[in-house]
């Protein structure tokens, strides 16, 4: 830790000479070099927290610096991998006491920029990847961000159980569909990531654990914290574990594909038959249409 501060001392008078004599450039490096200190001594920090492995800065893959598209990259430090809460919080505790940008990151499915990094640390959060609880009895499953979509998917239908957001990309991570608020095919019918996330542990900048939400159907004590986090893409707090609604599975699936010449014709034909003009009705004589309008009630 001495030689770390003999360092900064060092850089110090570094940027104090190129800041009182030096040029208009040297004037705008001088934040890169005390970027580069505590760059340094994040990195040697971290080293007595986490492994080896745990730690990459030589030779960064371009695959951490991109999305999916890869049409734009940018530039990190470093790259971690936590595998626990603990070490999360400890991660951003340390960027946050250095002033170093910290980017979160899943599986790097996404099409829009958001895993690309300015700098500082990318936050490789694939290694939580546990299904941590099943419980039936309250329809929720409790998983870390890692998990892929596809795994769980595959899991809680095992057991009788259904997942409905259904994004195209199976790959992507639970934690990376709730800080996107994912979608899918499924979403008109079923409703998208929002709808399925009960509660939420996350980490906040400065490395604080915090819980939102919980287990139970209704939740109106306080503000909406679970809500507000979804789809903030990482800018507000970490996810570190979720809990997920489920429903029961559905007894088949049905797929149907229905071609249409021209986008115009689609529009058409579908418009009138969403269910903001008709809702369906069971009975006992069987199904029986509801005109919203009218507000009459015809048998097929």
């Amino acid at each position: 830790m001495a030689a770390a501060t003999d360092r900064e001392r060092e850089i110090d008078m570094r940027m104090n000479d190129k800041l009182s004599i030096g040029t208009g450039r040297d004037r705008e490096a001088a934040p890169d070099i005390r970027t580069e200190v505590r760059t340094d001594t994040i990195r040697a920090y971290l080293k007595k927290k986490l492994r080896s492995d745990q730690i990459l800065s030589d030779k960064i893959d371009g695959k951490y610096l991109s999305d999916a598209m890869g049409r734009r990259k940018g530039a990190a430090a470093l790259v971690v991998f936590p595998e626990s809460a603990a070490e999360v919080s400890f991660i951003m505790r340390s960027a946050w006491e250095n002033e170093l940008p910290v980017t979160p990151r899943g599986a790097g499915t996404n099409l829009t920029g958001a895993t690309v990094p300015d700098g500082g640390i990318v936050l490789d959060l694939s290694r939580m990847n546990r299904i941590l609880e099943f419980d039936p009895d309250t329809f929720t499953a409790t998983v870390e961000p890692g998990v892929l979509l596809a795994d769980f998917q595959s899991y809680v239908e095992e057991k009788g159980y259904f997942y409905p957001p259904d994004p195209g990309e199976k790959q992507s991570t639970i934690g990376g569909n709730i800080s996107t608020n994912a979608g899918g095919m499924r979403a008109v019918k079923y409703g998208v990531t929002r709808d399925y996330v009960m509660g939420l542990e996350l980490v906040k900048a400065d490395g604080t654990v915090i819980t939102v939400g919980s287990r139970n159907r209704k939740d109106s004590s306080g503000l909406s914290l679970t809500n507000l986090l979804i789809c903030s893409e990482g800018t507000l707090a970490v996810i570190t574990k979720s809990i997920m609604r489920l429903l029961p599975k559905p007894g088949y699936f049905l797929l149907a594909l229905v071609p249409f010449p021209t986008l115009r014709e689609d529009v058409s034909y579908t418009h009138p038959t969403l269910p903001t003009k008709r809702m369906v009705k069971n009975s006992g004589r069987g199904a029986q249409h509801y005109n919203k309008k009218t507000r009459d009630v015809s048998d097929d």
